[in-house]
């Protein structure tokens, strides 16, 4: 997960100035609140924030992250394979998506959103944020399937001369 590591810092570190052609870096997010039913002692609410849009990088990063690679290309009669760290693709996926949550350490400070803090989340608290970001996903793809013209083609984006 080096690539990752480097990308996890690139990331997070700030980015480009808000314009009409960049996802702007903070004010796009929502607001989820969820309940971890079976937590130590009883349920345990908490929220997350999740990012409408993804930059570029943040989308291909979230898209690539797990892929290791393939073997056996062009050897005749031989199997070919390929490689996936699935692990690598839901952790980066999450840490992505998210811009801020509620989660907080014994002492009452802030758990810091990286790699290292999804990685250690109970898998119920993980699958829950995993499963919200899928659902908001989901939602928007939907919403942009129903603004396409009657015919069910996009809306020209383009104008050739």
């Amino acid at each position: 997960m080096g690539v990752v590591l480097a990308f996890q810092r690139v990331v997070k570190q700030g980015g480009v100035m808000g314009s009409k052609w960049t996802v702007s870096p903070v004010t796009n997010d929502n607001k989820v609140e969820l309940v971890w039913e079976g937590a130590p002692g009883g349920p345990e609410s908490f929220w997350i924030r999740i990012k409408n849009d993804l930059t570029a990088g943040e989308d291909r990063a979230a898209k690539t992250a797990g892929w290791k690679g393939v073997s056996g290309v062009g050897k005749t009669g031989g199997e070919q394979e390929i490689r996936i760290d699935w692990q690598a693709t839901g952790l980066v996926r999450a840490f992505v998506y998210l811009t801020d949550w509620s989660f907080t350490d014994d002492k009452d400070k802030k758990l810091k959103i990286d790699l290292d803090t999804i990685a250690s989340l109970h898998h119920d608290v993980f699958d829950l944020i995993e499963n919200a970001i899928t659902k908001q996903v989901t939602e928007q793809e939907e919403a942009k399937k129903k603004a396409t013209m009657p015919s069910g083609k996009p809306e020209p984006s383009t104008t050739v001369v």
